[in-house]
């Protein structure tokens, strides 16, 4: 698990160009990175950044996952 969460670290490093060549607000995309900010009760403001993909089954969708960086898939 400590190895998938580094890799996955490794994918939000990547320059903002690398990153945006999967960028969608189409939540139907089989990988999407995207950005959003949700208002909380106390008027706290969360930020997230995630990258969302399919996986399951694996063999069906793998080859649509980043390959930058080139552990990821």
């Amino acid at each position: 698990m400590k190895e998938a969460l580094s890799v996955a670290s490794n994918f939000f490093d990547l320059p903002t160009e690398e990153k945006m060549k999967y960028m969608s607000n189409d939540v139907h995309e089989p990988v999407r990175y995207c950005t959003s900010m949700k208002d909380g009760m106390d008027k706290t403001q969360y930020w997230r950044v995630f990258l969302k993909h399919y996986s399951h089954p694996l063999e069906d969708w793998i080859q649509s996952w980043p390959n930058n960086p080139s552990t990821y898939r």
